[in-house]
């Protein structure tokens, strides 16, 4: 019993998006509480879970409201960690197109990573280059940039240092 606290605060965690996503379900809150650094690989195999897609079969909107609802509980749980000091956060997306968000679809899929404010050290790895309109996705998706895109990049927009590891 003398060394939970220590055991928690002592050392650097690692874990993906399904442990942070039951970890309110598996872990006292204190002992979350306690947890000081924190490492998460997040893999996500589909394009931005941005909620249910307008004229898709209810099966679909089930599960991108299941996608959607992941993402959202995730992010929450990491901006209630109390304690945290460290997070480096290092999404494994495969579909490119993420690089490529329009104005609506930055603000509601970046919003939930926005309230992560607690930590002094946050990191956020991203496997793909910054939005410069230099290159447009060849299929065009609902939340992606139309042509003759101007701005800024909505992800440098974030409370946290933006790491861009490259294609994987």
């Amino acid at each position: 019993m003398e060394a939970i606290e220590y055991l928690y605060s002592a050392n650097n965690f690692l874990a993906d998006d399904n442990v942070v996503r039951f970890l309110p379900l598996v872990m006292l809150p204190q002992r979350i509480n306690s947890i000081r650094s924190l490492r998460v690989i997040w893999r996500i195999r589909r394009t931005p879970p941005l909620g249910p897609q307008v004229d898709t079969k209810e099966v679909l909107q089930r599960r991108d409201e299941r996608r959607w609802a992941d993402w959202t509980t995730i992010w929450h749980t990491l901006s209630t960690m109390s304690n945290l000091q460290s997070l480096h956060v290092k999404l494994q997306v495969l579909d490119f197109y993420w690089g490529y968000l329009n104005p609506e679809s930055s603000t509601k899929l970046l919003g939930p990573i926005k309230k992560v404010t607690i930590p002094e050290n946050f990191t956020l790895s991203l496997p793909f280059p910054a939005m410069n309109g230099a290159v447009m996705p060849p299929v065009a998706y609902s939340w992606c940039v139309g042509e003759n895109w101007e701005g800024s990049d909505p992800w440098d927009e974030l409370p946290c240092i933006v790491e861009r590891t490259g294609y994987i």
